[in-house]
């Protein structure tokens, strides 16, 4: 077990497949984020709902001074995606996306957050972006299959 976990950890996150079809299934099934969790650091995975109003406020003040501002609009991609505003969410993705283009979290979440308000178009370019940027990794394989899938 402890080497299938470093494989997958060092090999398949780096999109390399070395393990074999049911182990690398159980890791998917039991290890893996889901297929529509947000890309993000991990300070920012479990707001409660207080702590996100509270960062949502925060950011809006700082983009209010500088629109600019790529960790504000990011992390406000968060905090609204976790108390459920996915539409905030995705307008603060896609704007973090324009500010900062080769970031993958933002990309990702931006294309997650359009899938999720119903922008297939939006989420299948903006996958397409993702693998022009990203061509080897376990979050490679998850775009991949989005774009096999969605129509």
């Amino acid at each position: 077990m402890v080497k299938d976990y470093i494989d997958w950890v060092t090999m398949e996150a780096k999109g390399y497949l070395v393990l074999d079809a049911d182990t690398r299934k159980w890791f998917i099934e039991n290890i893996a984020p889901s297929m529509f969790a947000l890309r993000h650091p991990r300070r920012l995975g479990n707001l409660a709902p207080s702590e996100a109003h509270a960062l949502i406020d925060e950011c809006q003040r700082i983009i209010e001074e500088d629109e600019g501002n790529f960790d504000a609009n990011f992390k406000l991609g968060v905090a609204a995606w976790r108390v459920g505003n996915f539409y905030k969410a995705n307008a603060s993705f896609y704007k973090a996306v324009q500010i900062k283009p080769d970031s993958l979290d933002a990309v990702y979440n931006a294309a997650i957050s359009s899938f999720k308000i119903g922008n297939k178009k939006k989420a299948m370019d903006l996958w397409r972006t993702y693998l022009s940027i990203d061509r080897s990794s376990f979050w490679t394989l998850r775009v991949q299959k989005f774009l096999s899938t969605t129509k």
